[in-house]
């Protein structure tokens, strides 16, 4: 069946627009990520930051941990008991949780002992939780249910990380 040109024509113009369209949502949407990037550079992670520090206090060989002594193999669910009796647990943490981000603390509560990491900082920082602005700071809390193994024994214990960081 042959089309009239008028109808050929359509078809032509439908796919035109169609292609036009999208290469211009392409070009209009890159434009604005482009832009957003080039006005806000600085992204804010924080949360990741709190979360990735959080889990090296707790799930860390160097850490917490419990170390097989046969195998040495770290089990990251599971708190030496030994380790958290240790007088210089704080010292401790600070000297093998390496962190790249010096201006961050962290409180620790595992069962009914309290551990700080750079606790003059969470000290110095705590109190300013909640106020906005660059004298401010914010604060994040984590919780994880781990086992602190004594002697061969299990026994399961609720874990909370509460990390303070400055407003930047």
């Amino acid at each position: 069946m042959h089309l009239h040109k008028r109808a050929q024509t359509t078809g032509y113009i439908l796919t035109w627009m169609i292609f036009t369209t999208l290469m211009l949502i392409i070009i209009f949407g890159s434009l604005i990520v482009f832009t957003d990037r080039a006005l806000n550079p600085k992204r804010d992670t924080f949360s990741l930051q709190a979360s990735l520090l959080s889990q090296r206090l707790l799930s860390s060989p160097n850490s917490l941990s419990y170390v097989d002594p046969v195998t040495v193999r770290a089990y990251p669910g599971i708190i030496d008991a030994a380790k958290l009796r240790d007088p210089d647990l704080e010292q401790a943490l600070a000297e093998t949780v390496w962190y790249d981000e010096p201006a961050i603390g962290a409180k620790l509560i595992i069962g009914t002992r309290t551990v700080y990491y750079n606790k003059a900082y969470y000290d110095r920082y705590q109190p300013l939780v909640g106020r906005s602005g660059p004298g401010g700071a914010r604060s994040e809390a984590f919780q994880r249910v781990m086992l602190i193994r004594d002697k061969g024994v299990d026994t399961p214990t609720l874990a909370i990380v509460q990390v303070v960081q400055v407003n930047p």
